[in-house]
């Protein structure tokens, strides 16, 4: 059986934006900037009112076998018995399926939240559907009024290849608000973010160090287009010493199932040169006593060019040599 295929092809974080999710009314559907009611970061994209709707980017599924929809949420003065949900559209958004309805309520199960302001993780793993790259996922809010709020953040889309499960599996759960990992720039210096989860060393060469967590489960490592590009189970690294320079996203799992998240730098990696096939070369002047030795490559040894031909002996003969320093 062909190995599970993990892609992440949608992450949207709101750090001072929609993220380029839209919203059917600029004031019941707004990027909103409070750090308290975000998951991650200064903002969350908020959403209140009766049917105020937020649509995601167009994602491009296509090929993939399951389809795993991961969110944040923390609900704000929301009404019991009022809901939200989230569906999905094939066709750029002309229609529309629901996924699921999420209820607010006074116990906490599957489809039922607790109201208010507590965190919420959100788990939609989607099987049995036949993904194309038209895809739009949809959250309406059906508040009673303008009151009713939830603030959305940290929502992310996965693919994965070569599953064979069927039917769709809905995963709701209280979240503990935890410190993130340090983000970086595109040159992988200088934190963003001041937190006592921190990694190091960054730029990296071979394996990441994180202080402040702990259980650690699972490692994630994505590329800048989303692809998963390195993973390892337990409290070390994956070997990141292949990948090419550039900036990484990494996700750091625990036993509880919180889930970390930050960007490091791969420093260049430069395997040890190969012993290459050297000769030396005599040149001699026809001054008695004088010899100088050159070293030089290709292994086909010829007259270095420095030295004039008119009046030199030279001679070359095979010998093994270490190699050149860098």
């Amino acid at each position: 059986m062909a190995a599970v295929v993990e892609t992440l092809l949608g992450s949207y974080y709101f750090p001072s934006n929609l993220d380029g999710w839209t919203t059917s009314s600029a004031t019941n559907g707004a990027w909103f900037n409070n750090s308290t009611l975000a998951w991650e970061g200064p903002g969350s994209m908020m959403l209140r009112g009766s049917g105020t709707i937020g649509v995601s980017p167009t994602v491009k599924l296509k090929g993939q076998s399951q389809v795993e929809y991961r969110m944040y949420f923390s609900p704000v003065s929301f009404e019991s018995g009022k809901s939200f949900s989230i569906e999905y559209s094939k066709n750029l958004g002309s229609s529309y399926t629901t996924v699921v309805t999420l209820n607010s309520g006074t116990s906490l199960n599957a489809t039922t939240f607790v109201n208010n302001s507590a965190f919420y993780l959100l788990t939609l793993t989607l099987n049995g559907i036949s993904w194309n790259d038209s895809t739009r996922f949809r959250i309406r809010v059906n508040g009673a009024d303008t009151s009713d709020r939830i603030h959305f953040d940290a929502i992310t889309v996965k693919g994965r290849t070569n599953t064979t499960a069927t039917g769709s599996t809905i995963a709701l759960a209280t979240a503990t608000k935890t410190a993130v990992l340090s983000g970086w720039d595109a040159e992988g210096r200088d934190p963003m973010v001041q937190t006592e989860v921190r990694l190091f060393p960054n730029p990296v060469r071979n394996r990441l160090q994180v202080t402040g967590v702990s259980g650690i489960r699972l490692w994630r490592v994505y590329s800048p287009t989303g692809s998963q590009v390195a993973s390892s189970k337990g409290a070390e690294s994956p070997e990141l010493s292949r990948l090419p320079r550039g900036t990484y996203l990494v996700e750091i799992e625990t036993n509880e199932g919180t889930i970390h998240r930050g960007r490091f730098m791969a420093a260049v990696h430069r395997p040890p040169l190969p012993v290459p096939s050297q000769r030396v070369c005599i040149a001699a002047m026809p001054t008695p006593g004088y010899v100088r030795r050159f070293i030089w490559m290709p292994s086909v040894c010829g007259l270095p060019p420095a030295l004039p031909r008119r009046g030199f002996f030279h001679g070359c003969r095979g010998r093994s040599l270490p190699p050149f320093p860098e």
